[in-house]
């Protein structure tokens, strides 16, 4: 894949929405009035969080660059086959069940077994060639354009997270510590059940948390 489509990739996959920097300002000032703490320790709250937000997004963009920019693609008559960094995957043309495009992304080459399916980027070189090509294959279907509300949701719903955590860690009355932590237990579990990510983190976080909140009770 060419640099350019590589950038295009990216750039879909990482942009920060400014109604989201706006949510962080605001939740910052809130944490900060109702939490009563000092102007140095909301800086380096701040800091904190926009130092790891940092980290974590230049390490993901360096993924996906390695990723995509060792991504190749080969058609023939009767198969598809495409190279990453993960391995090969190959499709014969009688295991495709459908073809789905979703429009600004790419497309979704939909196999009998779903594991051995295939994404091709709409980044990649001679895109509307592919496309006409394996539109002989299966139907070709056209999915909702991705609603960046879903991943406007997604991130606030972090945000939020840090902020009642932080919340818990400096307050200084009960009146806010334990609604804090009690939120920050409902937007947690949600989170953990609805991505299946780690558990280990969480289960460190709610530990602290708990901590916290007997130290404010005692």
């Amino acid at each position: 894949m060419t640099p350019q489509g590589v950038d295009a990739i990216i750039a879909k996959s990482h942009t920060v929405p400014l109604q989201l920097i706006a949510l962080a300002v605001v939740l910052g000032l809130a944490a900060g009035y109702f939490t009563e703490a000092s102007l140095t320790t909301l800086s380096a709250i701040f800091a904190v969080i926009a130092i790891a937000f940092s980290a974590h997004t230049l390490r993901a963009v360096r993924r996906m660059r390695s990723y995509w920019s060792d991504f190749e693609l080969a058609l023939a008559d009767s198969s598809l086959e495409s190279r990453t960094p993960d391995g090969t995957r190959k499709l014969d043309r009688n295991e495709v069940s459908g073809i789905a495009e979703t429009p600004g992304f790419g497309l979704s080459i939909l196999a009998t077994d779903q594991a051995r399916s295939i994404y091709i980027p709409d980044g990649i070189e001679r895109y509307g060639e592919l496309k006409a090509a394996l539109g002989s294959w299966a139907e070709l279907k056209s999915l909702p354009a991705v609603r960046p509300t879903v991943k406007l949701f997604s991130n606030a719903a972090m945000l939020v997270l840090a902020f009642l955590y932080l919340a818990v860690l400096f307050g200084q009355k009960v009146s806010v510590v334990l609604p804090a932590g009690m939120l920050f237990v409902f937007v947690l579990g949600y989170i953990v059940l609805s991505r299946r990510g780690p558990i280990i983190p969480p289960a460190i976080a709610l530990v602290v948390l708990a901590g916290r909140v007997l130290s404010m009770l005692s």
